[in-house]
């Protein structure tokens, strides 16, 4: 068993690890050292996934046996030069995991880790041909660096200007790149969360390893994707051409072939790229932006990360460390506190020194919030579940209208010393009382909401006799609106345009560019995220849509800061208020149908203290 010789906190010791040469064949020998941060020592940090703890492989340090992941087997393997040995900070290696009070100490010394670093090298694994091509065809045509993987371009480049047959080649290997690209862009690497700070901390650019080939991912692949896609498309595009000339008469073996490799090659791309733009970093150019000028940065991090993955729960909130100093000291790195403890300090953290308000319009609330017994208070958010991502927040590409966001003074929200009540500043537009719950699938949805735009106001407050709504004579459109304003993406079409496009059941049968066909499916893939959530009426004459567990008599509110209106209930047995969710109010919103005199009646309003637990 290795010895870890104990580490001295004040001094910001840290344990390296010296890979010995070696030839390819030999079994990885290495040796451990201390030195001081402090004294500025020379080693390469590593970045890379730990992969499947179960299976491990034997590596020697020390002169003992010590087992590590293949992936690290693999990266130290590669990163082995012949006759010299080379020093590196590796975390499973460095760090004795095992001691949770070492990890309480070593963890808050990421940040400068990875800062002081000689250098940091990412190691993304092992290496497919078509990554291989999609590396060496950046390499060539973008970065226009070459070298010996350069070669295969070149000579393609030369062959096609005088064969057919090199020139298909070409369009191939150009297919196989993309492929590659797409194969990159969905590595694990980009999924965890202790990559996301370790790619953005050191200075100046890690230096990425996939196999035997290094490069930059910002230069290679951020700068080269746009290009690589579009010369992929243009090799489609080719051999989609090809095939109509072939129509109308039997195939030969070559052609039936070809015809069969080039549907299978767009399959596989249509399914890489799709899998690919799911993951959190989806343009490589963004990886190392600077998240300190956002005014929020940790919950900038925060939604940033939110679908990333590790080991530890903890590591959600302690793998950020490194780029919010500022949270570190104020909630210590303690890998035995509770995670329900550790979630509520974050939640304050961000309420007292960040614009808490904006927690409410970012993430989802979390499930059992409104029962009798929750075990976090109704107001604490799920950090696993952000905008972009989440059901349970509103994705509405229209915001409260600024003049009702803006909020100079004190924080528009305090956390009371319990860290359970949150005291709440906001406008009070009223009670609300729910018309409609949204249920079914897409057809479903759609016959509930042309039944919706198609009532007039008359038909609608007959069932509900003792409210009103504003502005009666254009009501049909501002619902249509309200009930495709959920999409995370913009839209350009104007209300004609949806109304139009809201009366097909199916494609309508027009040019795939007409704006009706292109409305009609922004309907199809916005009317899902309708299911589950609710329309209502608002004592102020107004309506809206929100999460479904809101009920009659529910209050709702417009704080300082906050992207949507919330919805508070009130509880029975403490007087407290409860959090139910965020909504989206017609006339409010910052939109087409934005009703200037409604939003100053609401700005004139005083600001009103809610107790929220």
């Amino acid at each position: 068993m290795v010895q870890y010789h104990p580490l001295t906190p004040s001094r910001s010791e840290i344990r390296v690890l010296t890979l010995l040469g070696g030839k390819p064949e030999d079994d990885v020998k290495c040796t451990l050292g201390i030195v001081s941060l402090d004294e500025k020592p020379e080693f390469a940090a590593l970045s890379y996934v730990w992969g499947d703890a179960s299976i491990k492989k034997p590596i020697t340090v020390d002169g003992e046996t010590f087992e590590v992941t293949i992936n690290l087997n693999d990266a130290l393997r590669a990163l082995r030069q012949r006759r010299e040995s080379r020093t590196l900070w590796v975390d499973a290696i460095c760090i004795n995991q095992t001691d949770t009070e070492e990890k309480n100490t070593q963890i808050p010394l990421m940040g400068r880790l990875y800062s002081e670093a000689s250098s940091v090298v990412v190691w993304m694994g092992p290496l497919s041909r078509n990554m291989e091509l999609a590396i060496s065809w950046a390499q060539t045509y973008v970065a226009k660096t070459y070298n010996q993987a350069s070669t295969y371009w070149l000579k393609l480049d030369a062959k096609a200007k005088f064969s057919k047959t090199a020139k298909r080649e070409k369009d191939w290997a150009t297919l196989g790149a993309l492929e590659g690209f797409w194969e990159v862009m969905s590595l694990s690497y980009w999924s965890r969360m202790w990559t996301f700070q370790e790619f953005r901390l050191p200075p100046q650019e890690p230096i990425c390893q996939c196999g035997h080939m290094t490069f930059y991912a910002s230069s290679m692949l951020g700068q080269a994707e746009e290009a690589l896609v579009t010369a992929g498309q243009e090799a489609l595009f080719k051999f989609g051409a090809l095939a109509k000339t072939w129509s109308g008469r039997p195939l030969t073996d070559e052609e039936g072939q070809m015809a069969d490799d080039f549907i299978a090659a767009n399959k596989r791309i249509k399914a890489k790229s799709n899998f690919a733009r799911q993951n959190s970093i989806v343009s490589l150019t963004n990886a190392r932006s600077d998240w300190r000028t956002y005014e929020s940065p940790l919950l900038y991090l925060l939604m940033a990360t939110a679908e990333r993955q590790c080991f530890d729960a903890h590591d959600k909130m302690y793998a950020l460390y490194g780029l919010v100093p500022a949270a570190q000291e104020a909630i210590p790195v303690d890998y035995k506190m509770p995670l329900r403890d550790l979630a509520v300090e974050t939640a304050a953290f961000l309420i007292k020194h960040e614009r808490g308000a904006l927690i409410w319009s970012s993430f989802g609330l979390r499930d059992g919030r409104l029962s009798g017994a929750p075990e976090f208070p109704s107001w604490m958010p799920d950090f696993t579940d952000a905008e972009r991502i989440s059901p349970r927040v509103h994705r509405a590409k229209e915001r409260v209208a600024e003049c009702l966001c803006r909020w100079d003074e004190a924080p528009a929200a305090e956390i009371v010393d319990d860290l359970t009540t949150v005291r709440l500043w906001a406008r009070k537009l009223g009670p609300i009382q729910v018309i409609h719950r949204f249920e079914g699938g897409h057809d479903g949805m759609l016959k509930q909401v042309r039944r919706l735009v198609q009532q007039s106001s008359n038909d609608l407050l007959q069932q509900h006799p003792k409210l009103s709504i504003r502005k009666p004579e254009n009501l049909g459109a501002r619902m249509a609106s309200m009930c495709f304003n959920h999409g995370g993406r913009r839209f350009d079409f104007d209300v004609d345009s949806l109304l139009e496009a809201l009366r097909y059941d199916d494609p309508p049968d027009l040019p795939a560019d007409n704006t009706i066909t292109q409305c009609w499916y922004m309907i199809e893939s916005v009317s899902k995220l309708l299911a589950g959530k609710a329309l209502f009426l608002v004592e102020n004459r107004s309506f809206g849509i929100g999460l479904g567990d809101m009920q009659d008599g529910d209050v709702l509110v417009i704080p300082p800061q906050v992207r949507h209106p919330l919805v508070l209930t009130k509880n029975s047995s403490d007087g407290y208020l409860r959090m139910v969710g965020t909504a989206i109010v017609d006339g409010v919103m910052n939109s087409t149908f934005l009703d200037d005199e409604l939003v100053k009646s609401i700005e004139n309003q005083a600001l009103e203290e809610f107790l929220i637990h």
